[in-house]
């Protein structure tokens, strides 16, 4: 039903792999970074000023981890 990934290595007969591993885009790394953040730290106070604010929501839209 389903071939191990050390199968179809082994198997290989010379054509690439279908699947690939390890390359999530760096704006997806960032958003699940922004995702976990939020999930794993919700009762923490944060004591930001306006801009702030608006740089985080600027850089979780754009995918980004900061502005600098």
């Amino acid at each position: 039903m389903y071939e191990l990934l050390s199968k179809r290595i082994k198997n290989a007969d010379g054509e690439p792999e279908v699947f690939t591993y390890n390359s999530f885009p760096q704006a997806f790394r960032n958003q699940v970074f922004y995702i976990l953040e939020d999930v794993l730290d919700p009762y923490s106070t944060y004591d930001e000023n306006l801009w702030d604010i608006f740089e985080e929501n600027f850089c979780r839209e754009k995918g980004l981890k900061g502005m600098g």
